[in-house]
């Protein structure tokens, strides 16, 4: 082999490597794939407790961590009132995998307890994306009354 065949493929070797030298970033969210929203929720109230099953529709793997968050209606000072903008005073937050949170297929079901049975609550659902840049999906408002 002489000097100029060795010279040759070194060169051919260099320039095979060019290609695995270009940018490498993270993978990033495909927005149409991705996301998920809201497709039905509802809830009851047993006692204390409000057990809310919220249906997801589109990536549902995707969601990291399902909240529910209340405001009690009232007339103390840390209440909501009825008019009042939604400042939730208390969340309840649940993760995959976590007691208090069961997946039945599309839909995910948790209960909050520990409220008080004679108040009127205002609650929504909040949901987390994996892909933080999506931001959160949160419910419409809803408001829960003692039986």
């Amino acid at each position: 082999m002489t000097r100029r065949h060795a010279v040759l493929l070194f060169c051919l070797f260099v320039l095979s490597l060019l290609p695995a030298c270009g940018k490498k970033d993270w993978p990033e969210p495909v927005l149409s794939e991705d996301r998920f929203s809201f497709k039905a929720i509802r809830a009851e109230r047993k006692g204390a407790c409000l057990v809310v099953e919220a249906r997801v529709l589109g990536a549902v793997d995707n969601l990291s961590a399902l909240s529910v968050q209340l405001m009690e209606v009232g007339d103390g000072q840390a209440e909501g009132c009825p008019g009042c903008p939604f400042k939730p005073t208390r969340a309840e937050t649940f993760l995959p995998g976590q007691a208090g949170l069961a997946r039945i297929g599309s839909a995910f079901r948790v209960t909050v307890c520990d409220l008080n049975p004679d108040s009127i609550y205002v609650w929504r659902v909040m949901a987390q994306n994996q892909f933080p840049e999506l931001g959160p999906v949160f419910s419409e408002l809803f408001s829960s009354w003692p039986k």
